[in-house]
């Protein structure tokens, strides 16, 4: 992590310092002494929101940092197409979300913004057993997404990582995805442009424009590595 950092100008250093003040405040904000299994509409949709922020911000910062630490790009993908699979041959699957624990989106999702919130309907009780069923929604996703943010505050290198262990996937055809994090055109998610002079939204769009100069920064060509500063990692 030291050695992430040590190559890194003070803008960024700096940048980085916001990020992480921003999420270790919405974490704080989103965990409390309990957590309900059921959360009235207008709180979850606050507190998603305020997690939305703090994911997009340090998805962002992790690609900073991912960029101090180049791979060397992957070799072309075939031109040939794929190999049908055998009929009644049995799909390969990985362990399900529950086995494998549920890890920090390192791509933008791609959806509509959270409705939104009056003031304070975070601090809302969950609702009572006669509630209507239309106001209440499951909050076992929510608090899933808070600790694997909460994972990447306590480890930032290990989702870095990550980063560089997808960048270095080959492609299997040429037409096929790459594996490599991608974030979504236009404005980061959670920001919200009538609040352009908000802390936590100042905070976000320096992070997104350091996240895209670093994505537009063509990948490192065979022997260039061994000048990164994070070549003896």
């Amino acid at each position: 992590m030291r050695l992430i950092l040590r190559g890194m100008n003070d803008v960024a250093r700096y940048a980085l310092g916001r990020v992480w003040q921003l999420v270790a405040s919405a974490l704080e904000t989103l965990t409390g002494p309990h957590r309900p299994q059921f959360m009235g509409r207008a709180a979850w949709a606050c507190a998603f929101r305020e997690l939305r922020v703090a994911e997009a911000a340090a998805r962002r910062a992790i690609l900073v940092m991912a960029a101090e630490c180049p791979v060397e790009r992957p070799p072309l993908p075939s031109a040939q197409a794929p190999e049908p699979r055998p009929a009644g041959a049995p799909r390969v699957r990985g362990a399900g979300p529950a086995a494998r624990g549920l890890k920090f989106r390192l791509s933008d999702p791609i959806g509509p913004a959270w409705p939104a919130a009056p003031p304070g309907a975070l601090q809302a009780n969950a609702p009572g057993p006669g509630a209507p069923v239309a106001g209440v929604r499951r909050a076992a996703g929510l608090w899933a997404r808070v600790d694997a943010l909460a994972a990447v505050l306590d480890d930032p290198a290990a989702a870095v990582e990550r980063v560089n262990r997808l960048r270095a996937r080959p492609r299997r055809h040429i037409f096929a995805r790459s594996a490599a994090p991608r974030l979504r055109p236009g404005r980061p998610p959670g920001h919200v442009r009538a609040r352009w002079l908000s802390w936590d939204m100042d905070v976000l769009m320096e992070i997104h424009t350091l996240a895209i100069e670093a994505l537009n920064t063509p990948p490192a060509r065979p022997g260039e590595l061994a000048r990164a500063p994070c070549a003896a990692a």
